[in-house]
């Protein structure tokens, strides 16, 4: 993350918390990476004037969570066009199918004036072969 604030314009973190398991599936690992990815490119994207940007990793005996929070504008949902119309919506469409095809969900939380906050969790436990790996 440090691109992200050699501007010095973003204050990024980064806290894990919980005992990781030993080995994650890799379908899980690859959604959770582009998630993570996704999530921080639109705030560069999609949310001047944001200063901060928090990363968070969480791991409990059966879920693991990864949150992106972020102190922009945020937006009010029903703005996003999910009719297909252009690339709007396509990113948080693309991140809640990901979560799907690994057994998990998406929540977004965001507000005009109050930034955006995406957890994507998922169940620990689920045999691999039962997760695609796109």
């Amino acid at each position: 993350m440090v691109s992200f604030a050699a501007d010095g314009g973003l204050d990024s973190s980064f806290e894990s918390n919980g005992a990781a398991p030993e080995i994650l599936p890799a379908p899980v690992e690859s959604a959770l990476y582009r998630i993570a990815q996704e999530a921080m490119t639109n705030v560069m994207k999609h949310a001047p004037g944001a200063r901060t940007l928090k990363v968070t990793l969480a791991f409990s005996i059966e879920l693991i969570s990864l949150t992106i929070a972020d102190d922009g504008p945020g937006f009010l949902m029903e703005s996003l066009d999910y009719g297909g119309r252009d690339d709007h919506g396509i990113g948080l469409r693309g991140m809640q199918q990901r979560m799907r095809d690994v057994g998990g969900t998406l929540t977004i939380d965001a507000y005009p004036g109050a930034g955006t906050t995406i957890t994507a969790s998922v169940p620990l436990g689920s045999p691999p072969e039962q997760m695609s790996t796109s």
